[in-house]
């Protein structure tokens, strides 16, 4: 757990400020990951809703675009 590897780490204690500093770096790592995780999460719980609201659009016909031939 965290605060146990930040209390373990103080330097006063006869620990390392250099691991103390990478249990914290590690913590806002992950934090960030975690939120990252949530936003991913939360769009994709979005994306259903709106995919229920989308028209769909007409179907392409092959006359409609130019050939290769008329394009020259």
């Amino acid at each position: 757990n965290y605060e146990h590897l930040f209390k373990v780490n103080d330097k006063e204690v006869g620990g390392s400020f250099y691991l103390q500093s990478k249990v914290v770096r590690a913590k806002e790592r992950l934090e960030e990951e975690l939120s990252i995780q949530e936003q991913d999460k939360q769009k994709s719980q979005q994306k259903p809703a709106e995919l229920g609201n989308m028209k769909p659009s007409p179907p392409c016909s092959p006359s409609s675009s130019p050939s290769p031939a008329s394009v020259q």
